[in-house]
């Protein structure tokens, strides 16, 4: 299927309390970064609530490519509704400690839920069956999440473009400079390591910066600082370390480059495109 010709699904924004309605669902509580989205086949539609949901700038990157998926992939043939929680940030619970220990607890109400930063396992009670979130990130055996296929993979013409500039530019693994690098946005969180936590220890990316520097690693570390993809092409090594969570479409480019791509261990399970 030629991703770049298939038309943006139809999605219409109701209220939570409509939403319900609709699809006689059981939702009590949703975070900001949260939407209850469901399918009517006799409208052909997609309904999204809350109700501003759509407006949202990373509901508007991710979310119409993800509809288009679920009904083309996944649901071509529904013809009863059906209703999932979706979340459209990078990953569900990201703002969070990891703990294997997971432990649902209540949730404020309607409107009164920013992402979820509860303590570390804690999963709020969204819905009152308790149904998983649809999401693109999760960690490790969270029972209240299941996995997309990340977002931007799914609105990007699943990647074609960008594996044809890796194509394009990449060289033999012999023929690149025998030196590692690493170059991305100087955000993420201190919460996103393995535990235990180390008090006063900054995001995953700094420390990597701050590494390199103090212990003379033979790693180029580059934040903020724009480097092509042509350069980076031209290294052996070109690591990947989350943000906030997964890195998306960079591991993607890297893993698809002749390059090896040393990673540090994560706590975040994702569906990658091959």
């Amino acid at each position: 299927m030629d991703n770049r010709a298939a038309a943006e699904p139809r999605l219409f924004a109701v209220t939570i309390e409509r939403f319900n309605e609709l699809f006689s669902s059981d939702v009590v509580a949703l975070p900001h970064n949260v939407a209850a989205v469901g399918w009517l086949p006799e409208r052909s539609a997609w309904y999204c609530a809350p109700f501003g949901v759509v407006a949202d700038d990373r509901f508007r990157k991710c979310g119409p490519g993800t509809m288009r998926f679920l009904s083309e992939r996944v649901y071509p043939n529904a013809d009863t509704p059906f209703w999932l929680l979706y979340c459209y940030f990078d990953g569900w619970r990201e703002y969070i400690e990891y703990n294997d220990s997971f432990r649902w607890v209540p949730a404020p109400g309607i409107d009164e839920l920013d992402a979820w930063d509860g303590p570390a396992g804690t999963i709020p009670i969204l819905t009152v069956a308790r149904r998983p979130v649809a999401c693109y990130g999760k960690h490790r055996g969270d029972p209240s999440a299941a996995l997309l296929p990340e977002g931007h993979y799914l609105s990007r013409d699943y990647y074609r473009p960008l594996f044809s500039t890796i194509d394009r530019r990449d060289r033999p693994w012999c023929e690149k400079r025998p030196e590692a690098i690493f170059c991305a946005r100087n955000h993420g969180s201190a919460v996103n390591y393995l535990p235990p936590l180390v008090c006063g220890r900054p995001h995953p990316r700094q420390y990597l910066a701050r590494l390199a520097l103090e212990r003379s690693l033979p790693i180029r570390v580059h934040l903020d600082q724009g480097i092509s993809l042509s350069r980076q092409l031209e290294f052996r090594y070109i690591l990947g370390v989350d943000g906030y969570a997964r890195t998306w479409d960079a591991l993607a480019w890297k893993m698809y480059s002749r390059s090896t791509v040393p990673a540090r261990d994560s706590h975040w399970d994702s569906v990658l495109p091959r």
